[in-house]
């Protein structure tokens, strides 16, 4: 295969200044880290003008790699198989700037790590194989060793089987490439193209040329990341890429890389060696993400929308997604490349954020006011009005973590059940519990949202009180707790008179309560005050399922807070098994 210098005629608008062009001046859909990587390049071609940068863009290197792409026959997949594989603006973009930013004192590669994530079926997976073939033969590079890596090496072949079916079909490239069972050989310069995945003992020892990280979001550890790092430090112009989708821990390699990314292309980290693409749908200030039944916010995550993602296979999962709120996590995660608490999301919160209704306050001359709904005392006043006497649910958690008091109402007349949070949290950990659980707990408690209690752990003495309070105010019909963690305090407050149930936390306990309240919301039957802590609660939960169609919460899915919505389902539970009593001018009716 040639890919000899092309000489293009000198008004010719290049792919990639093409894409850029079209992304800022909004001509073609693209979200906001999309649009920062693109006035990125802009800026430093500016910057390359100075004598004193380090950089230059090569623009025959760029269209070298642009034209050994499209040498490439596409085997699979959308548009055109068996085509040749004609780089997309974006992709082209992606690879004549990896490849076409160089040193200026010894034509080098610029950039020695980046990170590459787009939703699902953007055609990620036959890019890396193409930049892995290139830097096996192509690069100027003696010894070269090319590496896909993932979790498994069945996942870590897909990179290299793509590479192989390249190989096969297109042109004279397997005249230059030799193959084996397991890699691709080009023997005149000792070079190959192999496999490798985390599971295994061959990490070692390695001189990676060029590495190439798939499924990012799936390794649990940067073992993989690190060792292709290491191996790295002979090599005159190593590059380091990976790429996945969004997943659903925080906690992972993958997610500390996109936040580096981010970081990189917002300005906040300066690091001219490291490209950066993310693809995903926009938040704004308040961390909201765009619509995600919007096809305009489709399109502007998706970069190879109409080509190998279909709009109507979309539409289709969109759906899916909004008739089953099991689903929905998997649609933000796969197509819109948002990263979520739980593999599946249980409650439908687009129904959930719909359940708020006015909250009003009948004062002593029948007036009637309407209230607002973050006003919790004033809340409290309305239910002392209507004599609605709530049932309560406790979900103590860990001492360090957050602990939940909810107060559930039933309905009087034309009134809805009513839940009512209240929450605790050491005072002493919210710097630390903001950075591990990415919310804002120092905000909410200023609002009023959240109590800091004294110290390192949750005060029970506090919980205790306000427990009290609470109940002598608004006199329980039953507080119910689990018991695994809250004897002592449950015993205190039995001695003080509270009605405390115990409610067991598996399926045969849990799952007729979720059931119900699932129904509540969906057949708008509960209202809630629009508690931002008790919302980024529901939107945590993942439900586990029984052979028998049982469900309850799942906390280990539920890999953030869902200590709100445990201390609901617990009064929910109570409501369900006990009958229920209200005040009124005909003196208590027991419904």
């Amino acid at each position: 295969m040639m890919i000899s210098e092309p000489n293009s005629p000198p008004t010719k608008i290049f792919p990639w200044d093409a894409y850029v062009r079209g992304v800022l001046e909004e001509i073609i859909p693209a979200c906001r880290f999309i649009k920062l990587a693109c006035q990125r390049h802009l800026d430093d071609l500016e910057s390359s003008k100075d004598e004193k940068w380090l950089y230059r863009f090569d623009v025959g290197k760029a269209k070298r790699i642009v034209k050994f792409f499209t040498a490439l026959q596409l085997t699979e997949g959308l548009p055109y198989p068996g085509k040749p594989f004609k780089p997309e603006l974006w992709q082209a973009f992606i690879i004549a700037s990896i490849f076409g930013w160089v040193k200026k004192a010894d034509g080098l590669r610029r950039f020695r790590k980046g990170h590459i994530t787009v939703p699902r079926k953007n055609g990620k997976s036959p890019t890396f194989a193409a930049i892995g073939l290139y830097g096996l033969a192509y690069d100027d590079e003696m010894g070269s060793q090319v590496y896909s890596a993932a979790t498994k090496k069945d996942q870590a072949k897909i990179i290299w089987d793509h590479a192989m079916q390249f190989r096969r079909h297109s042109g004279d490239l397997a005249q230059k490439i030799d193959k084996s069972v397991n890699a691709l050989f080009v023997r005149d310069t000792n070079s190959k193209f192999q496999a490798l995945s985390s599971d295994e003992d061959g990490l070692d020892g390695l001189n990676v040329h060029m590495g190439l990280i798939d499924e990012f979001q799936n390794h649990k550890t940067d073992v993989a990341y690190e060792r292709i790092n290491t191996s790295t430090t002979s090599r005159r112009q190593p590059l380091i890429l990976t790429t996945g989708t969004a997943g659903t821990s925080r906690e992972s390699p993958m997610f500390r890389e996109h936040e580096y990314a981010a970081n990189v292309l917002t300005g906040d980290f300066h690091d001219d060696t490291y490209f950066a693409y993310l693809a995903e749908a926009d938040q704004d200030e308040h961390g909201r993400y765009d619509d995600w039944e919007d096809e305009e916010t489709w399109k502007r995550c998706n970069p190879n929308f109409g080509v190998s993602v279909n709009m109507e296979n979309m539409r289709i999962e969109a759906n899916a997604a909004k008739n089953e709120p099991a689903k929905l996590n998997s649609f933000l995660r796969l197509h819109l490349n948002i990263w979520t608490s739980s593999d599946s999301a249980w409650m439908n919160m687009d129904r959930w954020r719909q359940s708020l209704d006015k909250i009003e306050h009948k004062h002593d001359d029948g007036r009637l006011e309407v209230i607002d709904p973050r006003n919790k005392e004033a809340v409290e006043n309305a239910m002392l009005s209507h004599w609605r006497l709530p049932f309560a649910g406790l979900d103590m958690s860990s001492k360090i973590d957050l602990t939940a008091l909810v107060l559930l109402f039933p309905p009087v007349g034309k009134q809805k059940w009513l839940v009512l949070p209240y929450f605790f949290v050491p005072a002493d950990c919210v710097e630390k519990r903001s950075k591990n659980d990415r919310v804002p707990y120092d905000l909410w408690i200023r609002e009023g949202l959240i109590t800091a209690t004294p110290g390192q752990t949750v005060d029970y003495d506090f919980v205790k009180a306000e427990v009290l309070r609470l109940h002598h105010k608004l006199h329980f019909k039953g507080l119910g707790v689990d018991p695994w963690n809250s004897l002592m305090l449950s015993n205190q407050l039995r001695g003080d008179g509270i009605p405390v149930i115990e409610v067991q936390q598996g399926y045969k306990s849990l799952s007729d309560a979720m059931k119900e309240l699932m129904a509540w919301v969906l057949g708008k039957k509960i209202c809630h005050t629009n508690d931002p802590v008790l919302n980024w609660n529901m939107g945590n939960v993942s439900a586990a399922m029984d052979p028998a169609g049982n469900i309850k919460p799942d906390k280990e899915k539920s890999r953030e807070r869902i200590d709100g919505v445990s201390a609901l389902v617990n009064a929910v539970f109570l409501a369900l098994s006990q009958q229920y009593s209200v005040y009124t001018d005909r003196g208590i009716v027991t419904i």
